[in-house]
């Protein structure tokens, strides 16, 4: 029982939830992009005479339709002064060879054109695709002016993806051989102060940097290398291995006072990694004292709901604290305890109850039918259905509005009797009235709800309220506690966030008067619904078991339910009803093959009323490790995009 009435509420809080991920998560997607490269994969070999051979793949996948994707390669000048050099030896797609033009058109497809100026080098890879199609693209060029010579060491410096990509490069792999390291007679060393062979990585930080001395090669990963940012590669190694390659230029402050280089990049490299380090313990820190705050806020949260709960959220204790009640609760309307149990909400409880009670009355007469309905080919089909019928003076005979608008749904103005089918046809055939007829059914029993004063505060603001808090302190619980590392944690956050929201909804309060009524439905349909096993019987006054019986539908009894009390009713009962104005129990029984007329007049009513709703849419050290976040020395980079 306690679980259902918590369900409601819980499933709010989701809803409100995802909107309030939505919100914070929208700014990140925002910006509306034509592509997207999901993975980068690059192969560079050093050659003897220090040349660079490069192949880069790179995979894109358009969210646009595209004449082909470009790369912008700038020709800077390395640090011993010499300008690089790029020579383009191939572009393919896997299948393909493209042809180099002088000039090509957009719409065009299999060639490219590379056209060199004082500053860079622009290859445009003409490859016309959709929307929604994705190209793997390579090119292969040498590269020179990467690879220096030294008097101590060789030396690559060379940015591998450079800044100028319009879009985010991601899951970038960099492998790095060397063409002359077997035949130099020179074997690489790594991890000793002796060491020959030294790699970093700079730019993203949690990029990482593995050396094998054995082949050698030197490897590089980075998960994303953001548009407006770079990825680079510096690496230290026998000159030997570039026999090919004499020594460049030595500016003032690129060697040390021997000439030698070495000593120079390993004091810029061991302040770049401090710096790194110290960049990376910082966020380290923050990661743990945000992963403080997330656990904080979420039992702050729990806490802040529980202490306002206890001073404000108290309800009356009702006098009536028994598990059963065996009497109408009230004099109100059925329609109306219907409204009262559902948060004001106006359905088919309310109605079908009001329907009930007129029959109880004799104003509403019930009898069996027959209608003809179309079938799925056409056809008709004659099928039994219920007759609603009322007398042609019900409304000098009917005082109560709730009755009297319950009855002008489906009848009056010349109608006095309706099929339960037809009730969608009327709707049909008449959706702005009958809409505006429900509504005023629904308005005139809350009107008499609200009059009643027995709900002091219906706690929606409070549920909507603890939700959105309690879906942020959940949301920002997770994401700093993911990032401290404290994954143990992330299910006491959710824990406690979502107990918060969950007993956020249980801040609506009655009045004195309105927790007595409560605590007696609630009591009632208690009883109702335990009636079969209590084995009791029904009570001798057969006018107190009708009206009780209309109560078990205002209360939200179930239909097997409503059937069991219908077959505990003495047959002798139905001695006292006749022409058509049948008790309460009939309505719960099956006739002849048909289903129960409360499960028929709810059903009818449900069409209706989506009928209606439906017509109201149309509207409207160098051994490896992590990067650093230095250099910016190394020549290459530019980047790219579609066109």
């Amino acid at each position: 029982m306690r679980m259902r009435r918590l369900a409601v509420p819980f499933v709010l809080s989701v809803f409100v939830l995802v909107f309030v991920l939505a919100g914070l998560f929208a700014p990140s997607t925002a910006r509306a992009s034509s592509f997207s490269m999901p993975h980068v994969h690059i192969e560079a070999e050093v050659q003897q005479d220090g040349s660079l051979t490069v192949t880069e793949q790179r995979m894109f996948s358009f969210d646009e339709s595209v004449n082909g994707v470009f790369w912008d390669i700038p020709l800077g000048a390395n640090k011993q002064g010499a300008t690089a050099d790029i020579q383009v030896q191939r572009v393919s797609d896997g299948t393909t060879d493209y042809q180099q033009v002088s000039s090509a058109e957009n719409g065009e497809s299999g060639v490219y054109t590379a056209e060199t100026t004082d500053s860079d080098i622009q290859l445009k890879v003409y490859a016309p695709h959709a929307d929604g199609d994705e190209a793997t693209i390579s090119i292969t060029y040498s590269l020179t002016g990467a690879v220096m010579s030294w008097n101590d060491t060789a030396e690559l410096y060379w940015k591998f993806v450079g800044s100028g990509w319009a879009e985010d490069s991601d899951d970038v792999q960099l492998s790095v051989s060397f063409a002359g390291a077997s035949s130099s007679g020179v074997a690489a060393s790594t991890g000793s102060d002796s060491a020959n062979l030294r790699a970093w990585g700079h730019g993203p930080l949690d990029g990482d940097v593995a050396l094998d001395a054995g082949t050698p090669a030197v490897t590089y990963a980075v998960p994303t290398v953001n548009s407006g940012e770079f990825a680079e590669a510096r690496i230290v190694f026998p000159t030997a291995w570039v026999p090919q390659l004499a020594p460049g230029n030595a500016p003032n402050g690129e060697v040390d006072s021997s000439g030698n280089r070495l000593p120079v990049i390993l004091s810029e490299e061991q302040t770049w990694a401090d710096q790194a380090n110290r960049a990376r313990e910082a966020a380290r820190q923050e990661a743990m004292v945000l992963g403080g705050v997330g656990i904080a806020a979420s039992v702050c949260f729990f806490l802040a709901v529980v202490i306002v709960k206890i001073a404000f959220g108290r309800k009356p204790k009702p006098l009536f604290q028994e598990t059963y009640f065996r009497d109408v609760p009230s004099d109100d309307h059925p329609a109306v305890i219907a409204a009262f149990m559902k948060n004001k909400s106006v359905g088919n409880a309310a109605l079908v109850s009001t329907i009930m009670k007129l029959t109880d009355d004799h104003i509403v007469s019930v009898s069996k039918t027959t209608s003809t309905t179309r079938t799925f080919f056409g056809g008709e089909r004659q099928e039994d259905d219920y007759l609603l019928g009322v007398p042609e003076d019900y409304e000098q005979r009917v005082k109560d509005e709730i009755d009297r608008a319950a009855i002008k749904l489906y009848c009056g103005e010349g109608r006095y009797e309706i099929a339960f089918q037809e009730m969608k046809k009327v709707a049909e055939d008449d959706p702005e009235g009958y809409s505006e007829r429900w509504r005023s059914y629904t308005s005139v029993v809350r009107d008499r709800l609200e009059s009643r004063d027995l709900v002091r505060s219906t706690g929606l603001a409070a549920g909507i309220g603890g939700s959105i808090v309690g879906g942020i302190s959940l949301l920002l619980g997770i994401i700093f506690c993911a990032e401290a590392g404290w994954l143990v944690m992330i299910p006491v956050v959710a824990v406690l966030s979502t107990a918060g929201i969950v007993l956020s909804w249980t801040f609506k309060r009655f009045t004195p008067e309105g927790a007595e009524l409560y605590a007696r439905c609630r009591a009632l349909k208690h009883w109702f619904e335990d009636f079969t096993r209590l084995h009791e019987a029904v009570p001798g006054d057969v006018v107190l078991w009708n009206k009780l019986l209309v109560f078990a539908v205002a209360l939200g009894v179930s239909d097997q339910v409503l059937e069991d009390l219908a077959a505990a009713t003495p047959t002798s009962y139905d001695d006292s009803f006749s022409d058509g104005y049948y008790p309460s129990w009939w309505w719960y029984r099956r006739h002849e093959g048909m289903e129960t007329p409360t499960s028929a007049l709810t059903a009818a009513n449900d069409v209706a009323i989506s009928t209606i709703a439906a017509s109201s849419e149309s509207s409207g050290g160098g051994f490896g490790g992590g990067f650093s976040g230095g250099g910016g020395g190394g020549v290459g980079g530019g980047g790219g995009g579609t066109f």
